[in-house]
């Protein structure tokens, strides 16, 4: 699995423990400014139980940049050494924008959170209800089509991946339950098997290019979709843009999906 570097700016956020970074694939650079002299208890207490894991990183000198320059160096070390990695920049300060736009124009993975709560893969398996949980997991499955896993044990190990292992055992168990309950798997002994529902959203077709519109409008020059997958819970925006102008529109849903649509409606056209 891909290694997650979180590289946090402990003069601009203080976060007060870094219990959230248990999973294995996480590592945590936490770097301190040089007049300051404490830490929290709890996040003393993560970073120790996070081993070779976790490094403190001390600011030998100051200056208004000082921090972020280490943070710079230490970004550049580690995507030379593992240029798969994402790197997780933890600061209030905008300042570090241009760096990540750098680092995504020359393909490498990095993104700036508030705070370690912002992370995609920390949303996906934190705050939510089993319900919502639920979804993605069926959502996952739905997606394997023929590579579905056979066995229990690879079932419980692709409904911890969906979660990036974040989840305890026993999380593990209720989502694997409500799997049997619903019916949509069945398990003996080792051994599973599926009755899943047809996903909720597919693929469409749309309409050919020059095809009257909905409401009857104008005719569009060319029409495309394009969809990208993501990984945490989010809500659905469908964005469209009509002659130059962009619109966007939230819809509702029942559920959490994996799947997020965008339609380009080329031309001369209306919203439908």
């Amino acid at each position: 699995m891909r290694t997650n570097y979180v590289l946090i700016d402990f003069e601009n956020v203080q976060p007060e423990s870094l219990a959230l970074l248990r999973a294995d694939h996480f590592k945590a650079f936490v770097f301190v400014g040089a007049n300051q002299k404490k830490v929290p208890f709890d996040l003393a207490a993560a970073m120790q139980h996070m081993g070779e894991r976790a490094e403190y990183v001390k600011i030998a000198g100051s200056g208004p940049n000082a921090l972020d320059f280490h943070i710079a160096y230490y970004i550049g070390q580690l995507a030379s050494s593992d240029p798969d990695g994402y790197f997780h920049i933890i600061s209030k300060d905008a300042g570090f924008d241009p760096l990540v736009t750098h680092l995504k124009s020359k393909k490498f993975l990095a993104a700036r959170f508030k705070q370690l709560v912002d992370i995609p893969l920390i949303k996906a398996a934190n705050g939510h209800s089993p319900e919502e949980r639920f979804d993605l997991v069926l959502n996952r499955l739905q997606q394997m089509k023929a590579n579905k896993p056979r066995a229990v044990k690879t079932l419980r190990s692709t409904v911890s991946a969906v979660f990036q292992k974040q989840l305890e055992e026993e999380d593990v168990s209720v989502l694997v339950q409500m799997l049997e309950a619903k019916g949509y798997v069945t398990i003996k002994g080792t051994k599973v098997t599926y009755a899943l529902p047809q996903a909720s959203l597919g693929t469409r077709k749309l309409r050919k290019a020059g095809a009257k519109n909905s409401s009857g409008g104008s005719r569009s020059r060319g029409v495309s979709l394009c969809w990208q997958d993501i990984t945490w819970p989010t809500s659905l925006i469908c964005r469209k843009e009509v002659s130059g102008i962009t619109f966007f529109r939230k819809l509702s849903a029942d559920r959490f999906v994996r799947v997020r649509f965008y339609v380009y409606i080329g031309g001369s056209s209306v919203m439908p």
